[in-house]
């Protein structure tokens, strides 16, 4: 993923989420699920099996919100609304 606005515009950023394998934890198959959702291609609640082609994300635009937060202390950055937007050609 690229961030395409200022102060980090250009950086790229990858995230650990890998693609669906018979062998990855429950903990994997929960964060793809989230981030599913947020992104809108999975309705929060749906139940039984979801197939999606993660493919045809690639060169689509995610706007999220940015902030830091205190958690025990410490202060984390956390991502917040999630929003597609139209596919780049």
């Amino acid at each position: 993923m690229e961030i395409l606005e200022e102060p980090d515009a250009g950086k790229i950023v990858v995230d650990n989420v890998s693609m669906p394998h018979p062998l990855e934890s429950n903990g994997m198959k929960h964060r793809r699920l989230r981030i599913g959702c947020r992104l809108g291609l999975i309705q929060w609640g749906t139940k039984g099996t979801v197939e999606l082609n993660w493919k045809l994300l690639e060169g689509t635009v995610c706007s999220v919100n940015v902030a830091e937060k205190s958690l025990g202390g410490r202060t984390v950055v956390t991502v917040d609304d999630y929003q597609l937007n139209a596919v780049t050609a």
